[in-house]
């Protein structure tokens, strides 16, 4: 079964030849990623289709043959990447980078069928809306630079003109579609950002985001065409991790599994993962929601929105977020045949079953915590929440349980068992 990867991350190195203060990475270290690593990552992948390779660091231009390697690794496999997704403090040109993407830009060209393929999947028309230069596109290679904290403004234009090629599968991201940094959203509470919080203005601490990327990042449903629905890292000493912006000293503590010690295993690296850290992305949402909340009060502030009554409801939310993950821990090994996402919406039926015996939606403000449950942990539609009731999360729990156990009977190989196991179940 073909496997897909929404985005994989190469840190090709933690040096840099800045000191931005708000950078998430952290203090630079002195730390390139060996061409060993890199092979070794190709190799797990090479069966994947994978929607963007990005290139990061610290600074990527400074091991300019590194992006070089990787370039020619994929090239070399065969390997079906739709975008490659080059990003650079914008200090540095490099004639080898340059080319690499002119190279790319040529792979792309032979394996534009799977590109196709792959823009329908992920569906990269919505995706792409985030830029204006990007709407309606699928570009084979994007530079992306900015001017975000950088004392980068007398190179600026003159690395802008070099990375500017003329190709219509080429895109360039300047400071222009990245707006100042008031525009960005939120802004991640890690690495520098972490001990100058107190420098941010009011507005964009009201923006603060706490990582907690611990959750189910396969997205399988029936099982069809599975895919890694998240960014995955390979960090410049191998480290796997979630996302791109956790600091470099926050990674040593917060990873999957070194790519070093996988053995043609990556996707059972992950799976296994997945299964140790079970709640739906939806849910970590609320959990990073959750901690924000709490490290604002915590740091006294925004007390007028975030007060303690806020904190409090959110805490009840967190708490059912636990025992949502306990349960999707304990019915794993009881339900084995149910996807990520069958055996989640199991549990958030089980649950909510419990507590309608209980009688627990009886006074409003329980049923606004049951509601923003349900919601938090299964992405349902507005419509569908509000249809959702006991009988609901009965049909849920049987229908997944009749799932499991026809998938349990066609694993039977003797055909006399396998027979009366059908006979027994539909009696």
């Amino acid at each position: 079964m073909r496997h897909y990867a929404d985005c994989i991350g190469f840190e090709l190195t933690r040096r840099c030849n800045l000191h931005c203060k708000w950078c998430s990475k952290g203090d630079a270290q002195n730390m390139d990623m060996t061409k060993e690593i890199i092979d070794k990552t190709l190799d797990e992948l090479s069966d994947y289709w994978i929607d963007v390779v990005r290139l990061t660091g610290g600074e990527p231009s400074l091991v300019p043959e590194l992006v070089k390697y990787v370039i020619d690794g994929i090239i070399k496999r065969r390997i079906i990447v739709g975008t490659v997704q080059f990003i650079t403090n914008g200090t540095i040109t490099s004639d080898i980078i340059k080319k690499s993407s002119m190279k790319f830009l040529d792979y792309s060209n032979t394996i534009q069928d799977e590109r196709e393929e792959l823009a329908v999947f992920f569906d990269n028309e919505k995706r792409n809306t985030l830029y204006e230069s990007l709407k309606g596109k699928y570009p084979s290679w994007i530079t992306q630079i900015s001017t975000w904290e950088h004392d980068n403004e007398k190179t600026f234009d003159i690395v802008k003109k070099f990375y500017d090629i003329q190709n219509e599968k080429y895109n360039l991201i300047t400071q222009e579609e990245l707006g100042t940094r008031e525009d960005i959203g939120s802004i991640v509470i890690e690495g520098n950002a972490e001990k100058i919080y107190d420098q941010y203005s009011e507005n964009q601490l009201n923006l603060i985001r706490i990582l907690h990327n611990k959750f189910c990042i396969i997205e399988d449903g029936d099982g069809d065409k599975p895919y890694l629905k998240k960014t995955l890292s390979v960090s410049a000493n191998g480290k796997v991790y979630v996302g791109s912006c956790m600091s470099f000293n926050h990674i040593e503590s917060n990873y999957l599994f070194n790519i070093m010690d996988c053995n043609n295993d990556f996707w059972k690296k992950v799976d296994r993962w997945c299964w140790e850290n079970p709640i739906s992305s939806y849910a970590n949402k609320l959990m990073e929601r959750y901690k924000g909340i709490k490290w604002k009060y915590e740091h006294h502030i925004d007390r007028k929105l975030n007060n303690k009554d806020t904190l409090e409801a959110f805490e009840k939310l967190k708490n059912m977020i636990e025992v949502y993950r306990e349960n999707l821990i304990l019915f794993h090994p009881k339900l084995p045949y149910l996807s990520h996402t069958e055996l989640n919406l199991f549990v958030v039926a089980y649950l909510c079953q419990e507590l309608y015996k209980t009688a627990y939606e009886d006074n409003e403000e329980n049923r606004n915590v049951l509601s923003m449950f349900i919601d938090y942990t299964t992405g349902l539609h507005k419509d569908e929440l509000n249809h959702w009731n006991k009988q609901t999360s009965e049909n849920m729990m049987n229908m997944m349980i009749n799932r499991n156990n026809e998938r349990a009977i066609e694993k039977i190989d003797n055909p006399i068992k396998k027979f009366f196991a059908h006979l027994y179940a539909n009696m």
